[in-house]
Formats: structure tokens, C-alpha cells, sequence
């Protein structure tokens, strides 16, 4: 199997008009919005005309509306409706509300102009079993906080954009690492590429994007816990699979793909996207603990299908880093 250059072409397009629909969608849900509105309006202006011609027609089974806005419930008397009650609320809506009264932080508690973030030494050391791990990080550490400008204090936030370039290097740079590492292993204990893409590097991967959710979730902000787990999958297929393969081929090289199982992790990919919707939906928009079993129980079923596939059960794979292959 070959991806080839338009290919590479036509995923980054498709991203592309993802973003403009993103960048339209306020106007396209105020318009989504409108229309269902005037749908159910049309729906119940529809139902009262067949009432008020049925109650024309049968006058022995209906009693004749007196009052146009009257409905027959309310003509067969069961039950009474208070109208002063009803015009006492009308007249307490349009009444202004009284705006609670501000009061004023107490001097503790107001914050100190200029006082920047606190800024922790890199060679402060912390107690208990956390040393451990303070010495076998403190290389990597040791050279995040050399290369990466700091930009949370007032005098330091003109950095940023140097701060943005210097973790996404460092990102790339660790993403490299990894997959290398990933692969050797796995041709080493003879585990294939596809799996440990779908096991190791899928969860390393993930973390960041895990962790990024549970902080928004625990925030209340459900909504974007799940557009970040969306939109991230969305940016990994679409960028980063179509912008190394449009570099690759642009010099006329194809890129081959040894993964026999890339129409089934595709179907599989998007079967997950409408199983969230229809689970979330059916828990009533809501993020609780029977929907994360609901989802883990899901990934564990699509992953052991996947895994049974890549391992020859279903169909035959190519041999994992093939010796002969052309590089």
C-alpha cells in the first residue's frame, strides 16, 4: 500500500476546510438554531389549526373556543388557569433586578501589582520518595530550563513566542526519540511496528491530551474536554500524517505502508467517534464515572480486535522492519 503525493494533498485540504467550518460555526449553529425554532413553531401552529377545524367540524364532541389563545383542555374546564397570576409574573419579569451590591475585598486579599508568579529553584529538592525521581529527571530538567525561556513574570512575558518554539522543538525532539526507541524494541522482542504504534506510542502520545482533559473537566468544562480529545485525533490524522507524507513524496517517492490493517483501524476510528456521541447522549450530556468505564471497556475491545488483526489471525502482515526493504 502507497500514499502518494495529492494523497498527502487532499488530507491537508480536508484540514483546512475543518478549520474554516470551525471558524464559521458560530454563525452556522445561529443559523441550525433558527431553523428548528421556526420548524417547532410551524409544527405546533399546524396542530392548533387541525384542533380549532376539528372543533368546527364536531361541535358535538368539541365545545366552540371562545377566546382565540384558548386551548380545548382549557375550554372543557380541567383545568383553571389564574390569568392575574399570570400577568403578576409577566409584570415581574419586566421589573428590573437590583444588582447586588459589590462589596469590596478586604486588603489581604487584593492582589500586589507586579507580583509575578513564584519561580521554584531548579535545584530544590523535594522530600520523601520524590528524590528518587528528582535525580533521574534532574538531566532532562536541567536542560529544559536552560533552553526554554521563562515568560510568567511581567518582565519575561515578551518571550513567549521563543517559549511556544522551544517546547514544540523539544516536543518533536522527544516524539523522535520515541518512536526510534519503540521500534527498535519491538524488532528486537519481535513485537510488529503496528502494535507497538497502537500500544506504546499511542498511549505516550495521549498523555499530554489526557491529562489536558482531566484538568478541564475537573473545571467544569466538559465541553472542552471532549472537543480537545476530538480535535486532537482530528490534527493527528490530518497534519500529522499528510505533512511528512507530502515531504516524503514531494521528491516522487511514494510512501509504503506495511500495515495491512489500516482500513479496519480507519472504520474503527470513526465507529469510535459516533459511539462517543451516541454514549454521551444517552447519558444526558454529562461526564460521569459510568461513561469513562463505558469508554475504557470500549478501547479495550477495539484495541484487543486490533492486536488479533496485526498479529495474523485474520489476514497476513508484512514482515516488521523488513531487512531488504529500499531506504
Amino acid at each position: 500500500m502507497y500514499v502518494c503525493r495529492y494523497e498527502a494533498m487532499v488530507l491537508l485540504g480536508i484540514y483546512c476546510l475543518y478549520i474554516f467550518v470551525m471558524y464559521l460555526d458560530p454563525r452556522l449553529s445561529k443559523w441550525a438554531t433558527e431553523k428548528v425554532k421556526s420548524w417547532h413553531l410551524s409544527r405546533e401552529s399546524s396542530a392548533l389549526l387541525a384542533i380549532k377545524h376539528s372543533a368546527n367540524t364536531n361541535p358535538d364532541n368539541y365545545q366552540t373556543l371562545e377566546n382565540e389563545g384558548e386551548t380545548p383542555a382549557e375550554a372543557d374546564g380541567n383545568f383553571n388557569v389564574n390569568k392575574d397570576a399570570g400577568n403578576e409574573k409577566k409584570d415581574q419579569e419586566k421589573a428590573p433586578i437590583a444588582e447586588p451590591e459589590k462589596l469590596d475585598a478586604p486588603p489581604e486579599a487584593q492582589p500586589v501589582a507586579g507580583e509575578g508568579v513564584p519561580k521554584r529553584s531548579l535545584l530544590t529538592v523535594p522530600e520523601g520518595k520524590r528524590k528518587i525521581a528528582f535525580f533521574l529527571n534532574f538531566p532532562i530538567h536541567a536542560v529544559l530550563y536552560v533552553t526554554i525561556p521563562d515568560c510568567h513574570s511581567d518582565g519575561t512575558k515578551h518571550r513567549y513566542l521563543m517559549t511556544f518554539f522551544m517546547t514544540t522543538l523539544w516536543i518533536a525532539v522527544f516524539s523522535y526519540v520515541l518512536v526510534w526507541m519503540s521500534t527498535i524494541i519491538g524488532f528486537t522482542i519481535g513485537i510488529p511496528d503496528e502494535i507497538m504504534g497502537l500500544t506504546i506510542l499511542s498511549i505516550g502520545t495521549s498523555i499530554p491530551d489526557a491529562l489536558s482533559s482531566v484538568l478541564v473537566s475537573s473545571s467544569g468544562l466538559g465541553d472542552m474536554a471532549v472537543s480537545n480529545s476530538l480535535g486532537s485525533n482530528i490534527f493527528n490524522i490530518l497534519v500529522c500524517l499528510g505533512l511528512p507524507w507530502l515531504f516524503k513524496s514531494a521528491g516522487g517517492f511514494a510512501v509504503h505502508i506495511y500495515s495491512e490493517s489500516i482500513i479496519y483501524s480507519t472504520i474503527t476510528l470513526i465507529s469510535t467517534v459516533f459511539f462517543l456521541l451516541v454514549d454521551v447522549h444517552l447519558n444526558g450530556w454529562k461526564l460521569t464515572k459510568s461513561l469513562g468505564v463505558t469508554c475504557l471497556f470500549a478501547y479495550v475491545f477495539a484495541l484487543t480486535l486490533a492486536i488479533i488483526y496485526e498479529l495474523s489471525i485474520f489476514t497476513s502482515h508484512m514482515p516488521i522492519c523488513p531487512l531488504d526493504a529500499d531506504i
